[in-house]
C-alpha cells in the first residue's frame, strides 16, 4: 500500500472526524464535538495518546485548519505539502454521489446544486471543502461515497412505485446509507475468514440503520432516498406515510424546508420523548417511570425488530446479526430488549456475555445457537483510508 499521508474527513453538523493515515497506520485522530455548553476535541494516536480538551467556536469552525496546525505541532508532519490528499464522507441523492470520486470543478457544481435542498449534512461539508482548497489548493480532493456499497441492491429494492418520468428526471431512487461502515464490517470478517453467507448489520446511533447482506453484498437497506427512510432515529423521523407529509405541509402552510428541518431535526427519539435524542437519557428515564420515554425507546426497538424479521425473509435464513456503532457497542439494554422475542429466527442471546461485553468486540449468542450475535466496532475512517489509496493509485 501507498505510504503518502491523506487526511479523513467525516464532517457533520454537531461534530467533525478527522484523521492521519500513513498507509494502514493512523497517525492521529481528532473527534470535533459541540457539547451543550461548550466545544472539545477529543485526540487519539495509536494505543499510547489520548486526550480530551476545550477548544474555542472558532477551532470548531474552522477544524481543517486546526487539524493540520496539530500536525505540525506534534512534528507528525514537517509541512502542509507532506499531505497528499484529503478524502471526504459524501452522504447525498443523486446517481453523481453513488461512487467514489475526485472532487473537481463539476463534482462541486452538483454539490452546490444539491446543497440547496438542506437534505442533509452538505453544507457542512462544502464549507470544509473550501477551507482545504484555501490552505491546501493543490492537494487531490476525494469523495468516499456512503452509498456505493448499496450499488449491488436488486433494482426492484433501489424504486419507489412513482411515474418513470418523475424517478429518472430527478434521479429519484433508494439509495441507501451507512455504507462506509458496513464495508468497514464486511472486510473485517473476511479479514478474519469469517464472512457469512447471511448477515444482518445493525447500524445503530443517533443515525440508524440496517443492512441485508448476502455473501459479502449488500441486498437492501432501510435507508432511502435519504437517510431520514427507515428507523426513527435521534431527530429523524424514520418512515413517514407520505399523506402525512403532504397534509402537515397543507395544514401548516409549512414550505418544504420547513418541512425538511421538522423531520430531520424535530423528530425521532427526540420528538416522541420530549425528554432526549439520547438512549442513555431516555433508558435512564423510563427506568424512573417516564412512559413518552419508554414509548420512544419501544418505537426503536420494535422498529429494528421488524426489519430483521423482513431482512431474515429476504436472505432467505440468517447465520449472524451485527451490532455497531454508538448504541449498538454500548447499549446492551438496547441489544437485549431487540433481541428477546426473536428465538423464532434462532436469535438467542446470552444475556450475561450481552452485559460483560459491552463496549468490547466479542459474540453474545448462546453457544450452539442456530444465528450468531456479534458486537463489532466499525472503523469507517480507517475505510475511507482504504478507499483513498485506491483513487491514488
Amino acid at each position: 500500500m501507498a505510504m503518502e499521508k491523506i487526511i479523513i474527513i467525516n464532517s457533520g453538523s454537531v461534530s467533525k472526524k478527522y484523521a492521519l493515515y500513513k498507509g494502514e497506520e493512523l497517525l492521529l485522530s481528532a473527534h470535533f464535538e459541540i457539547l451543550p455548553k461548550e466545544f472539545q476535541i477529543h485526540l487519539k494516536k495509536g494505543e499510547t495518546f489520548a486526550k480530551s480538551e476545550k477548544i474555542s467556536k472558532d477551532n470548531f469552525d474552522y477544524a481543517f485548519g486546526f487539524f493540520v496546525d496539530l500536525l505540525l505541532k506534534q512534528k507528525i508532519i514537517d509541512k502542509d505539502s507532506d499531505i497528499s490528499a484529503v478524502s471526504f464522507r459524501v452522504v447525498a441523492p443523486g446517481l453523481t454521489f453513488q461512487k467514489d470520486a475526485i472532487i473537481d470543478k463539476e463534482y462541486l457544481n452538483k454539490i452546490d446544486k444539491i446543497s440547496k435542498n438542506s437534505l442533509i449534512h452538505i453544507k457542512s461539508m462544502r464549507t470544509e471543502m473550501e477551507q482545504i482548497y484555501k490552505r491546501l489548493s493543490n492537494v487531490p480532493r476525494f469523495a468516499i461515497s456512503d452509498s456505493s456499497f448499496h450499488a449491488t441492491l436488486p433494482e426492484y429494492a433501489t424504486r419507489y412505485a412513482i411515474p418513470n418520468k418523475i424517478t429518472e428526471d430527478l434521479e429519484l431512487y433508494r439509495y441507501g446509507y451507512h455504507g462506509i461502515s458496513v464495508s468497514s464490517i464486511v472486510e473485517h470478517l473476511k479479514a478474519e475468514n469469517k464472512l457469512p453467507e447471511k448477515m444482518i448489520v445493525c447500524h445503530l446511533g443517533g443515525g440508524s440503520s440496517l443492512t441485508a447482506v448476502l455473501n459479502g453484498k449488500s441486498l437492501d437497506n432501510s435507508m432511502g432516498y435519504t437517510p431520514i427512510e427507515g428507523l426513527p432515529m435521534a431527530t429523524r423521523s424514520g418512515d413517514v406515510d407520505a399523506g402525512a407529509v403532504l397534509a402537515i405541509m397543507e395544514k401548516k402552510n409549512y414550505k418544504p424546508n420547513e418541512m425538511n428541518e421538522i423531520l430531520f431535526n424535530q423528530s425521532g427519539l427526540q420528538a416522541i420523548s420530549e425528554v432526549s435524542a439520547d438512549t442513555r437519557d431516555l433508558i435512564e428515564q423510563r427506568n424512573l417511570g417516564n412512559k413518552k420515554a419508554t414509548l420512544a425507546l419501544d418505537m426503536y426497538v420494535y422498529a429494528v425488530k421488524k426489519y430483521i424479521g423482513a431482512y431474515t425473509a429476504i436472505l432467505g435464513g440468517l447465520d449472524l446479526i451485527v451490532f455497531t456503532a454508538t448504541v449498538g457497542e454500548r447499549s446492551a439494554d438496547i441489544r437485549e430488549k431487540i433481541c428477546t422475542g426473536l428465538d423464532c429466527l434462532g436469535i438467542k442471546l446470552d444475556l450475561d456475555l450481552n452485559k460483560k461485553l459491552n463496549e468490547h468486540e466479542g459474540y453474545i449468542n448462546y453457544p450452539g445457537s442456530d444465528v450468531s450475535i456479534l458486537i463489532k466496532k466499525t472503523d469507517e475512517m480507517a475505510e475511507m483510508a482504504r478507499r483513498t489509496y485506491k483513487l491514488l493509485k
